[in-house]
């Protein structure tokens, strides 16, 4: 599988390379022209992926990120996309006269919790708090991700069940759970599924998600089967949406980076638009340079840079790809105009990252109160009586930088793996 994703990554940038990405050339220039390029209904795609717990303002930034902000970003953008008044709606819009009917949807390509201090509250607490709060901002649809598997397929079942207003379904094309009773059951909900159509404004949207193959090496899937047949997995239900009349297609991708995103598109039909998981990937529209960003965060300096990123499929279409950085500090979004017959015609202006930001910035939000009251403030209150509790004393600084941990030895890494050895 990895020797036929690398073949496909070169055919990728290939067919890439060749796109505009100058500011001269925005986003609606990397579509090819249609005969009938009259926009008739507006998408607006909300997303995050990767979330992995981080329900608190980051750490070190205290005036970004955080889900009750999160939250509140939103609720804003989803209410400006399907607003009629002009002064809402014009930054969201799609470019081209005849806007059509509008609608948004908020999607997530997966990784929606992750061991640590804030997850240790809902283990602790008995309420999973990430379930809490992304049944109250409302999905659509979330891909599986590989950490909804780190402390085994029960845990994930307890965060599906966290999911009580909204239900929404959790997606994957390339996962059998039959081998787990609590998934299984989930499955003959339908609240596991491999594609969901989703209603808005008399259009529909299908849904698709999967799942990185290599998921028995880096979780603990317990007897879920991720399948690396991930071109014949996607195809079937592309034919079963379409058998269903369904014209527009949106790809929820949990691969770990956006190059294996542009390694898998080439190689597949009739998806429209992928949203991509598992890496810590800032795609900038060259149309967006002032955008401000969450300070410290830079958008990619290697391919792909460009929000979206056109991408050829084996048919000859442009596949939309796109995804933000994670921990809640984005909401990306992505206006896309479709004609009658389904395709893509036009990209509004505003696509891209919107940073999630506190209230003394110009672009700031106040955090929702629901989710601050409910997730928020328990959740920061069992960090505080966490941080508090001395277990050991260290003479020497410890290192657990990512980008030192994850490359060489460390004093950090020595201890805890002499402690796990113990």
């Amino acid at each position: 599988m990895r020797r036929i994703l690398l073949l496909g990554l070169v055919a990728a940038l290939a067919a890439c390379e060749s796109e505009p990405t100058s500011s001269e050339s925005g986003p609606a220039s990397r579509l090819k022209s249609s005969a009938d390029d009259k926009v008739d209904f507006c998408l607006t795609l909300l997303h995050n992926n990767d979330g992995e717990s981080k329900l608190l303002p980051l750490s070190n930034l205290l005036d970004f990120g955080g889900i009750a902000r999160f939250a509140a970003l939103v609720d804003q953008l989803r209410a400006a996309a399907e607003s009629d008044d002009p002064a809402l709606a014009d930054p969201v819009s799609c470019n081209r006269p005849g806007l059509g009917k509008r609608a948004a949807i908020l999607v997530s390509s997966g990784d929606n919790f992750l061991a640590g201090p804030e997850f240790a509250a809902s283990l602790e607490r008995g309420t999973h708090f990430d379930a809490l709060a992304l049944d109250l901002i409302g999905y659509d649809g979330l891909a599986i991700g590989n950490h909804e598997f780190d402390f085994g397929p029960d845990v994930f079942a307890d965060f599906i069940e966290g999911f009580n207003l909204t239900r929404a379904p959790f997606l994957s094309a390339n996962l059998d759970v039959s081998g787990e009773p609590r998934l299984a059951s989930f499955a003959s909900q339908g609240r596991i599924a491999r594609s969901v159509v989703v209603a808005r404004k008399g259009e529909r949207i299908g849904l698709i998600g999967l799942t990185t193959p290599l998921l028995p090496s880096i979780s603990s899937p317990g007897n879920v089967v991720a399948s690396p047949a991930l071109v014949a997995a996607i195809q079937a239900q592309v034919t079963a949406l379409e058998a269903q009349g369904v014209n527009k297609i949106v790809l929820l991708s949990h691969l770990q980076s956006v190059l294996e995103d542009l390694a898998l598109i080439p190689q597949t039909r009739g998806i429209d638009i992928v949203v991509a998981g598992g890496g810590s990937d800032l795609l900038l529209n060259p149309d967006q340079a002032n955008t401000p960003l969450v300070p410290g965060d830079l958008p990619r300096t290697q391919f792909p840079t460009a929000y979206p990123t056109a991408v050829t499929d084996a048919d000859g279409r442009s596949v939309l790809l796109v995804t933000t950085e994670g921990n809640y500090k984005y909401v990306g979004r992505l206006v896309a105009g479709f004609n009658k017959k389904g395709e893509i015609v036009d990209i509004g202006d505003a696509s891209g990252p919107v940073r999630v930001a506190g209230t003394n910035l110009p672009d700031g939000v106040a955090p929702d109160p629901e989710v601050q009251t409910r997730v928020v403030a328990p959740v920061e209150a069992f960090v505080s009586e966490l941080a508090a509790r001395i277990v050991a004393t260290s003479e020497v600084e410890l290192d657990g930088r990512r980008s030192v941990v994850r490359t060489v030895e460390t004093n950090l890494g020595n201890l805890v793996g002499d402690a796990l050895l113990w």
